[in-house]
């Protein structure tokens, strides 16, 4: 890869990785539909400077779609779900913050050491920039799972999902525009049918936290 375009693109994945660590961190929702728009707006970014070092119209397309989709309609869907619904705070984690943070810092340790090799195998030069985002893409599915509340959930998912464009596009998997307007338009409807899902949860339980559900539901 020209070295013109390596620092912004590493520069981009630490943001990537910071964002989700601050997403275990935060205990407000407001703040987290914030960094997930500021995480897909890195994403956008990344698939800028790749457009324009692949000189592809494909991406820039995508980039545009990103915009809409993930900075502007997902996160205003997101706002007017909490705002109906008076979902200020987030639920609690399933381990406490020191925990959660050593287990972040084990899951980055044993992808740098064990599956980041593999794609630099596969895709010499190239691989070893995947680091940051593969480790973004593990914390966000620990996110998902250490959180009680549905909301969070629905949040750590489409944090992996932008995790995962960015691996595919690092490693060079351009495929039609229409396919990839498809998954876009996927993840829209994705964003519909969770925000429907909260929506509808919080109105049965009178909660979204997912362990009191359980205790309900029993």
């Amino acid at each position: 890869m020209e070295t013109l375009f390596v620092t912004p693109l590493l520069m981009l994945q630490v943001v990537l990785l910071i964002i989700v660590i601050f997403f275990d961190l935060t205990r407000r929702n407001r703040q987290l539909v914030w960094l997930y728009a500021l995480q897909s707006l890195a994403v956008a970014q990344v698939l800028l400077f790749l457009g324009w070092r692949d000189h592809s119209w494909v991406l820039f397309a995508i980039v545009g779609a990103t915009l809409i989709i993930k900075c502007i309609v997902a996160p205003k869907v997101f706002f007017n779900l909490l705002k109906k619904h008076d979902l200020v705070f987030t639920s609690s984690a399933h381990v406490n913050t020191p925990v959660m943070l050593g287990l972040i810092l084990l899951l980055v340790i044993v992808v740098n050491s064990s599956i980041t090799p593999l794609f630099a195998r596969v895709i010499p030069g190239e691989g070893e920039m995947l680091f940051l985002s593969i480790s973004a893409f593990f914390v966000s599915l620990f996110f998902t799972i250490n959180r009680r509340g549905a909301f969070s959930q629905v949040i750590g998912i489409l944090s992996a999902e932008n995790c995962l464009v960015v691996i595919a596009a690092l490693m060079n998997i351009h495929v039609e525009l229409w396919l990839e307007l498809g998954i876009l338009a996927d993840i829209f409807a994705w964003i519909l049918i969770g925000s429907t899902f909260i929506s509808v949860v919080s109105k049965h339980f009178g909660t979204t936290d997912v362990s009191v559900m359980k205790e309900l539901a029993e």
